[in-house]
């Protein structure tokens, strides 16, 4: 009996990870980790729109996640996060689905927020949601910073069509970023 159980343990060790939704892929940059789940190089499937989620304080409500992700276009998703991990990120892909990607920033130090390719990944997020938490964490690495910029581009810039000037979309032939125009004049 015991062989057995041993046996079920090390087939079901060996199996896990490939019969799993999605692998979580992390890494520790220098002030800054990185998770991501889903396929960042797949194609968004719909037009992402204007939405703001506001949620917290609470357990999250799946419903208003499905129609945040829905507002990204069911293509990728960014979490910004002073603290935690991934898990978010693995939730909202394994739990909710409908959407390719979910690739989770937690800052720990001021200069992530001059890092190239965290740039890069807020510039070509389909969708953005800052995490709670100590907001003045925020204040503290992102002002007056790529970070900082890349939030306001999406604030203010509306939803960007396929531009082929532009670098950051053209790599990736996708699109991507910020808010509708209607949406952009009501900020204003």
């Amino acid at each position: 009996m015991r062989l057995n159980s041993l046996a079920i343990a090390v087939f079901a060790m060996l199996f896990a990870g490939p019969l799993s939704a999605s692998p979580v892929q992390s890494s520790a940059e220098p002030g800054y980790s990185y998770f991501v789940t889903g396929d960042v190089g797949a194609a968004t499937p719909q037009p992402p729109s204007f939405g703001i989620l506001m949620i917290g304080g609470s357990d999250w409500s799946p419903p208003a996640w499905r129609w945040f992700l829905e507002k990204a276009g069911h293509g990728h998703l960014v979490i910004l996060r002073a603290s935690q991990d991934g898990s978010d990120g693995e939730w909202i892909f394994n739990e909710l689905g409908g959407i390719a990607s979910v690739q989770t920033l937690v800052f720990t130090d001021r200069s992530a927020a001059f890092d190239p390719r965290v740039e890069d990944i807020l510039l070509n997020a389909d969708g953005v949601f800052i995490a709670g938490g100590d907001q003045s964490n925020y204040v503290r690495f992102w002002k007056d910073t790529p970070v900082e910029a890349a939030l306001n581009a999406h604030a203010a810039q509306g939803r960007r069509s396929r531009d082929p000037g532009r670098r950051r979309l053209r790599r990736h032939g996708r699109v991507r970023g910020g808010l509708t125009h209607r949406a952009r004049r009501s900020v204003r």
